[in-house]
């Protein structure tokens, strides 16, 4: 762990530890990593991060996030139950075995109860852990009207 942090990141992590029971190893060190290169960040900015590497905030406390449970969601979003995975039209052109992206998001918040910042983040692991992709890979995870593919979804 850094043992150089300054006042104002200590008594954020002190805040981490105290109000959401920080337990993960792993949470904590990439917080004092986070905190000391990014001082001015905004708090939203290190959730995003530790979502991205593995760590949520589940129950109000921080904990790292198991590969079986990604799946589990991963899962869930393409059964029936999940997003409308199918043939969407831009202009004049059809896009087959995709999804729109601000339907994942609504997805995620109404039917996962997922915060909106937590959703994004979510989407934008997706990308990052290559899960799904833009239909041509010009966006990153976007609450808009843009199509994505999971890749199990890609022609063979």
């Amino acid at each position: 762990m850094i043992n150089i942090i300054s006042k104002e990141a200590d008594r954020v992590l002190h805040l981490l530890k105290k109000n959401y029971r920080l337990k993960s190893p792993k949470g904590l060190a990439l917080s004092e990593e986070w905190l000391l290169n990014h001082p001015q960040q905004k708090w939203t900015n290190l959730e995003e991060f530790l979502l991205m590497n593995g760590v949520v905030f589940r129950d109000g406390r921080l904990q790292d996030v198991y590969p079986s449970e990604l799946y589990l969601i991963i899962k869930e979003m393409r059964s029936p139950r999940g997003l409308k995975i199918g043939t969407h039209r831009y202009k004049l052109r059809f896009y087959s075995r995709c999804f729109v992206g601000s339907e994942a998001f609504e997805w995620l918040v109404y039917k996962k109860l997922f915060t909106k910042e937590k959703a994004m983040a979510l989407g934008k692991m997706l990308v990052y852990y290559g899960v799904i992709h833009h239909v041509f890979d010009d966006h990153d995870f976007k609450n808009e009207y843009l199509f994505y593919r999971f890749y199990l979804d890609e022609k063979k």
